[in-house]
Formats: C-alpha cells, sequence, structure tokens
C-alpha cells in the first residue's frame, strides 16, 4: 500500500462530525428589492470540527481573532461567507476563510467562526 493511501485512510479515521454546508443568495421580493436566503449546497459531509480559540492566542491577524474553530474535510468547493451546520448538535459556523492544506490536493482547511 502506498504512503499516500494510507495517510489518506488515516485521514478518514479522524472525522468524526456530519455538516451541511449552506451559501447565502438574493432573491427577488416581487416588489422591486430582494431578500436573503441560504441555501444547502452541500449534504452530509464528514469532517471534524476543532475548537482553536485557546490554541491561538498569540496570533493577531483579523483572520484568526475572529474564528473560534478548524475544520477538516476531503476537499469541497467550500467559501468564505459560506455557513456550516452540525447535523448532530445544530451548531452553526461563518467560514471565515477556506484552502487546500499546503496546496497539497489532499484535504480542505477552513477557518470558522462560530454563530
Amino acid at each position: 500500500m502506498s504512503e499516500r493511501i494510507l495517510k489518506a485512510q488515516v485521514f478518514i479515521t479522524l472525522l468524526n462530525n456530519k455538516v451541511n454546508v449552506e451559501r447565502k443568495s438574493l432573491n427577488a421580493d416581487g416588489a422591486g428589492g430582494s431578500t436573503e436566503a441560504w441555501n444547502t449546497i452541500i449534504t452530509n459531509l464528514v469532517c471534524r470540527i476543532e475548537d482553536i480559540s485557546d490554541k491561538l492566542t498569540r496570533e493577531t491577524t483579523g483572520e484568526l481573532e475572529s474564528s473560534t474553530h478548524k475544520m477538516f474535510c476531503e476537499l469541497e468547493n467550500i467559501y468564505p461567507g459560506d455557513k456550516v451546520v452540525d447535523i448532530s448538535s445544530l451548531d452553526e459556523y461563518l467560514v471565515t476563510s477556506a484552502s487546500d492544506a499546503a496546496s497539497a490536493g489532499h484535504h480542505l482547511e477552513a477557518m470558522l467562526k462560530k454563530l
């Protein structure tokens, strides 16, 4: 078994949450204005969410100051401004940043702010 496959299998065993990911859209309200709505774009995404509020107290960038959690998952099209909803606890988080970890094509790391 290759080392890359083994690492992928180990990564999957660390994922212990399921979430839905929502994206905000603007919909015409029929009176010339618009209303905001959250639409589910990904369902039952297996991931891991960790509280980082105590681990990053020395960081001073705006991104880390406004983030309370970090999510790890398979690569997905998740962007800042999306909302993550934990299926079991119903906790909601706003995505503050998301990136392909180390640009390795292995997994996504997203910084979250608990709502």
